[in-house]
């Protein structure tokens, strides 16, 4: 555990504990129709909370749902359909499922991890890890 580092991107606005999240696979590129199944782990057990982000071309960063440890996620309102999914597999280990991908899904992945869910003003505290998933769809 460490502070964030300067090539992570920390989203809380004082000092993190981070644990080095690893994503695989790193560039996905499929025909529309086809499932994707992108995997975020990590060393750390102490690390129960899990975020996944998505961050569309020229676009902020936006949570598609958390976890805490292997217990169910809780997915944003947008991303509540069955087309994504989070699947929390070990207090280490997570997967976001993107069913039939279309060119709506093209986007660059994140996952974080945090020892907590929100700092006091109610913001997540997480180290995204890279690399970031980007996923091409084609076109729709």
């Amino acid at each position: 555990m460490g502070r964030c580092r300067s090539h992570r991107f920390c989203l809380c606005p004082t000092v993190c504990l981070s644990a080095d999240v690893a994503q695989t696979p790193g560039l996905v590129l499929v025909p529309p129709g086809a499932n994707v199944t992108l995997e975020c782990e990590h060393p750390d057990s102490g690390f129960l909370y899990k975020f996944w982000y998505r961050q569309e071309k020229n676009r902020p960063l936006t949570l598609i749902g958390s976890t805490y440890s292997t217990q169910s996620p809780n997915m944003e309102r947008e991303f509540g359909s069955n087309r994504t999914i989070i699947e929390p597999k070990t207090a280490e280990r997570s997967l976001l499922l993107i069913l039939t991908v279309s060119g709506r899904d093209s986007a660059t992945y994140y996952c974080a991890s945090s020892t907590h869910s929100a700092t006091g003003r109610g913001a997540p505290c997480a180290e995204l890890g890279d690399p970031p998933h980007p996923v091409t769809g084609g076109a729709e």
